[in-house]
C-alpha cells in the first residue's frame, strides 16, 4: 500500500520528478603509486565535522557513522542534482530550505510506492537528514529545524515482506496470460525470483552480462558492486528466447530489457509491469519486486542453503543484512522451492504471442 499522508506544519510541496534515480557511491580512479584514500579521508569539511558530531556527541560506532554518511550522501546528491550544481553541496548549505527536504521526502515516498525501497528505508534516510539538520543548526549554518514526520516514523520498523507460494504462482500465471511481452516479463519475474536481485540490477543488464550457454549472469549496482551468478538451465533457455525476440526490435543500445519502443526498460517500467499484473491477479498491489526478493532470501535460508552463498546472491554488502533473514525467517507454509515450475508452461505456450 502506498504512503499517502505526512504530518507537517508547512504546506505540502508538489513536485514532479523526471528522473527518480539516486546514484550510489561513485568509484574514484586512483593512480597506482598513490595510497588509496579511506572513505573518512575523502569527506569534505562539513562532512568531516558531521562525522565528529556523530562520533563525539551522538557516540555512534564507526560502522554506524559510515552507514549514516553513505545515506546522507544520497540526500546531498539529490539536492545538488535538483539545483544543477555538480558535486558542490558545500555551496548550497546556506541556501538549504525545509521545502527541499520535503521534496526529498516526496521522492523517497515515490520510490516506495514504485516498489523500489522498503517503508523502513524511508525513515532511515530521513533520520540522517534530521541528524544533519540538527548539526547544521547547532553550528549556525541554518536557522530552521527538521524532524521526521510521525507518519513516516511509524514506518521505521523493518518488515520481512514474504509472499505466499500460491500468490506468486497466480502472479506468474496472470503474467503469462495477459502480457503483451510475455517472454520479457516472465524473464524479469523469474530472474528476481531465482536470484533475489534488485530491479535496478535487472534494468542495468547489458548484452555482455548474460551468457546463456554457460548459464551465467553478471549483476551490478553501486550499492554492492558486481557479482556473477549461476542461473538455472530453464531460465537460460528463456533468456535465449527473449534475446531472439529483442533482436527483432534492432535496438541501438546494449541494454537487455527494452520497452515497446525498443528503448531501455527503466526501474519504473519494471515496477509498473509488476503492479499491472498484480491488479489483474488480485485487484490490488500485493506483490512487488522487494517482496519477491525477500521471499527468495527467506526460502533460501529456510532450506538451509549456505549463508555466504545467499548473501552473495542477494548482493549484501554486510553480513548483518543477510543475518536479518536468519533471525526473522520462520518455517513457512512450504519449506522448499516453489512446487510449481512456470517455465514448463512456456514450452507449451503459443509462440505467436511471445512478443
Amino acid at each position: 500500500m502506498g504512503i499517502l499522508a505526512k504530518d507537517h506544519s508547512v504546506p505540502f510541496v508538489e513536485q514532479e520528478f523526471k528522473d527518480t534515480s539516486i546514484k550510489g557511491k561513485s568509484f574514484e580512479i586512483m593512480q597506482r603509486h598513490k595510497p588509496q584514500r579511506t572513505w573518512k579521508s575523502s569527506l569534505d569539511s562539513t562532512m568531516s565535522l558531521f562525522f565528529k558530531y556523530l562520533e563525539v556527541e551522538k557516540r555512534y560506532t564507526l560502522s554506524s557513522i559510515e552507514s549514516w554518511i553513505r545515506k546522507l550522501k544520497c540526500f546531498t546528491k539529490f539536492i545538488t542534482k535538483n539545483k544543477k550544481i555538480e558535486n558542490d553541496f558545500e555551496k548550497t548549505l546556506s541556501e538549504l530550505t525545509l521545502k527541499e527536504i520535503i521534496s526529498y521526502e516526496d521522492y523517497l515516498i515515490q520510490r516506495h510506492n514504485n516498489g523500489e525501497i522498503q517503508e523502513n528505508t524511508i525513515y532511515k534516510y530521513l533520520f540522517v537528514v534530521q541528524l544533519f539538520v540538527n548539526f547544521l543548526r547547532k553550528n549556525k549554518r541554518i536557522l530552521f529545524d527538521y524532524s521526521v514526520p510521525p507518519s513516516l516514523i511509524n514506518q521505521g520498523k523493518r518488515t520481512n515482506a514474504y509472499s505466499a507460494t500460491q500468490d506468486i504462482i497466480k502472479l506468474v500465471e496472470t503474467t503469462e496470460q495477459y502480457s503483451n511481452f510475455k517472454i520479457r516479463d516472465l524473464c524479469i519475474l523469474l530472474l528476481i525470483m531465482e536470484l533475489g536481485c534488485r530491479p535496478i540490477e535487472v534494468t542495468r543488464l547489458d548484452i555482455d552480462s548474460i551468457r546463456p550457454s554457460e548459464s551465467l549472469i553478471t549483476l551490478f549496482c553501486e550499492k554492492s558492486g558486481q557479482r556473477t551468478l549461476k542461473i538455472s538451465k530453464d531460465l537460460s533457455k528463456v533468456f535465449k528466447r527473449y534475446l531472439e525476440i529483442r533482436n527483432n526490435f534492432n535496438p541501438n543500445h546494449d541494454s537487455v530489457f527494452i520497452n515497446s519502443f525498443g528503448e531501455p526498460l527503466s526501474r519504473t517500467g519494471v515496477s509498473s509491469m509488476i503492479l499491472r499484473f498484480n491488479k489483474k491477479a488480485f485487484g490490488k498491489a500485493k506483490i512487488n519486486a522487494m517482496a519477491l526478493r525477500h521471499t527468495y532470501a527467506t526460502n533460501a535460508l529456510d532450506n538451509l542453503n549456505d549463508f555466504e552463498e545467499v548473501s552473495k546472491s542477494m548482493g549484501h554488502l554486510h553480513r548483518t543484512s543477510t543475518e536479518y533473514y536468519v533471525h526473522k525467517s520462520v518455517k513457512r507454509l512450504l519449506q522448499n522451492s516453489l512446487p510449481f515450475n512456470p517455465l514448463q508452461q512456456l514450452s507449451k505456450g503459443d509462440e505467436s504471442h511471445a512478443h
